[in-house]
């Protein structure tokens, strides 16, 4: 009898988050990503049913750090898995930073700092295939998505899966978009939909449309509010303001943002980011693109107290930029940014990511100018946000033309649609025409491949 290989969703499947999908046959068992979803105002969610079959999995390969693929890992091993986690070295590096930060966020609610500890990570280059279990050798290409992301392709037993990841196509300061798998045609693609059949604009425009709100801000002297995530797009906007921007107008570092500069700028190496990186740095006379003049960390290293001179800057009327954590403003100290420069409408709060529905920066978008600041550390202030809201859509995942365009060079026989919205991944089923009909993934479905 044939050893039949499934895939089983424990999350992301008819959603976006908690990212967990488990290949296996009869004799071997692989998770690829484990992560949690992020709840604005509740809880985080594990990805559901796991637990119980932690101690029969033999190995989980991580497509990259984000905590809604990784976030789940360590309660894999308090719930008896004891295998190896298969990477790339810098998501290795990213992942601890963001397990730490969830431990102080949530506490020991999944998993403990001991499980954390006990993670047995092995890291692995793009492009160098590497065994599993026997049987079963992975290979990983660039994903295009954030540092270190990786698609990872699986020989298992000579039958070949594709699975994505989080991908995105567009060229970005950091990377060249996400890479093809040069083989044989692919049996299984098993691909995110985030953005659905959303048109994403090019990645020039909105950079453009960025460029030129920051200096008509400079201009009249006011200030550029911008929160962002740490890992990812901090590190993107930093390159595009450094290329354009009057070296004395500062750009205000705040937040997790300084750790990830320090991991991005140890990992700018030729096989990890696009050689357009070089290039800046020769053009700009930098061995570090986010250590410039009038780049400014917020730290206690940096300044004596953080609190009161991220209130200091209000009182100024110097022009700058603040780019700070948390990206959907649910916490973090932009909410200190915001009470300072919130209320003058000469500012501008520029939005250039995705914002979840419930979050602070979500119900901002949709038009609510009264809002409460630092509500979580005791401490809730009304403001009337009066700053030019504006928005810039920079993406880290792909648009429908890069599915279109990965599914049509792989052909492969059988697509798994999944981080995905059912709505949106119903329609992303409809418009991938090339003769294979999509399977939606469904929450503990087995799909047999």
């Amino acid at each position: 009898m044939k050893n039949q290989l499934t895939l089983e969703a424990f999350g992301a499947a008819g959603e976006v988050g908690r990212s967990c999908f488990v290949l296996k046959d009869k004799d071997r068992s692989i998770a690829l990503d484990c992560g949690i979803m992020l709840r604005p105002k509740h809880p985080s969610l594990a990805p559901k049913g796991v637990d119980p079959i932690a101690h029969t999995i033999d190995a989980v390969v991580l497509s990259h750090a984000h905590i809604d693929h990784s976030g789940y890992i360590p309660a894999l091993y308090h719930n008896g898995f004891e295998g190896e986690i298969h990477t790339t070295p810098p998501t290795i590096d990213i992942t601890y930073v963001l397990w730490e930060d969830h431990l102080k966020i949530e506490g020991e609610r999944h998993w403990t700092a001991e499980d954390m500890e006990n993670a047995l990570f092995v890291g692995h280059l793009y492009k160098k295939k590497f065994k599993i279990v026997d049987g079963v050798y992975v290979t990983f290409y660039q994903a295009g998505h954030i540092l270190g992301a990786a698609q990872t392709l699986i020989d298992w037993d000579g039958q070949l899966i594709l699975y994505t990841g989080d991908i995105n196509d567009k060229v970005t300061p950091l990377f060249d978009g996400f890479e093809i798998p040069d083989k044989e045609p692919i049996d299984v693609v098993i691909t995110e939909a985030t953005n659905g059949v959303r048109p994403i604009p090019p990645r020039e425009k909105v950079s453009k449309d960025f460029k030129n709100a920051v200096k008509g801000a400079v201009k009249r002297k006011a200030k550029v509010i911008t929160p962002s995530f740490a890992i990812g797009r901090s590190q993107e906007l930093e390159i595009v303001l450094g290329d354009f921007l009057d070296e004395k107008v500062p750009v205000y570092i705040d937040g997790m943002i300084r750790k990830m500069n320090a991991i991005t700028n140890y990992y700018i190496r030729p096989e990890w980011v696009s050689s357009r990186v070089f290039r800046y740095l020769r053009k700009h006379g930098l061995s570090n693109p986010f250590d410039r003049e009038n780049f400014i960390e917020i730290s206690r290293e940096n300044v004596n107290n953080p609190f009161h001179f991220r209130r200091m800057l209000g009182k100024t009327d110097k022009p700058a930029v603040i780019l700070s954590t948390s990206g959907m403003m649910e916490g973090g100290p932009i909410h200190t940014h915001l009470e300072v420069h919130g209320e003058k409408p000469e500012n501008i709060l520029a939005i250039c990511g995705y914002q979840a529905e419930g979050t602070l920066g979500r119900e901002i978008l949709e038009g609510k100018r009264k809002i409460v600041v630092n509500e979580f550390i005791g401490k809730p202030t009304k403001i009337n946000l009066q700053a030019n809201v504006e928005t810039f859509r920079f993406s880290g995942h792909t648009d429908i033309n890069g599915i279109k365009k990965l599914i049509g060079e792989t052909k492969p026989k059988k697509i798994v649609i999944v981080h995905s919205e059912h709505e949106e991944a119903l329609k992303v089923a409809q418009v991938l025409t090339n003769g294979v009909t999509p399977v939606l993934a469904e929450q503990k479905q087995l799909i047999p491949l």
